[in-house]
């Protein structure tokens, strides 16, 4: 857990439980309570007597919950992607989306770019925001998808099903 998000509670008691042999300061993470298991040797089991949830004992200790993450605005994700597209000079995988967002903190999951749909439709998305843009370079590394995902789709089923 990130140091910056632990904060130090003095003299948090919990009825019947017993703490480790004096500690000098108890340390409640924000965030899971198998870290608060970890650090304080409390089990579930024994807060859970008290309080419901892991964010109530956090509440009662005077931390805030966690926020949920709000999503990021569509032009945003476009223009990450697009980035990366030059980077690459190609069409990213999924591999490529996951390694950039593992090296770069402002890079978005490889999942939000999911809200676009499958691949086709994502190149599609791209393809139309690239050419209000005038990034003639992103169309054309589009062009490579939106092309072979349309000689696939015209590809009769029954070709497909035919044993030879």
């Amino acid at each position: 857990m990130n140091a910056a998000v632990l904060k130090t509670v003095e003299g948090l008691f919990l009825p019947g439980v017993q703490i480790p042999p004096s500690p000098p300061k108890l340390k409640i993470g924000i965030g899971r309570a198998n870290q608060f298991e970890r650090e304080t040797g409390i089990k579930p089991y024994d807060w859970g007597k008290y309080w419901a949830k892991f964010t109530d004992l956090q509440r009662e200790a005077g931390f805030s919950p966690n926020t949920l993450n709000s999503a990021y605005d569509e032009k945003f994700i476009l223009e990450k992607f697009i980035v990366l597209m030059r980077e690459l000079g190609r069409y990213p995988t999924r591999g490529d989306l996951l390694v950039k967002s593992t090296s770069d903190p402002e890079f978005p999951s490889p999942n939000t770019f999911a809200r676009f749909g499958n691949r086709k439709d994502t190149a599609q998305k791209i393809s139309d925001y690239a050419i209000q843009k005038g990034y003639d370079d992103v169309v054309e590394l589009c062009k490579v998808i939106l092309e072979n995902s349309i000689e696939k789709s015209e590809v009769d089923d029954s070709e497909i099903n035919q044993v030879g």
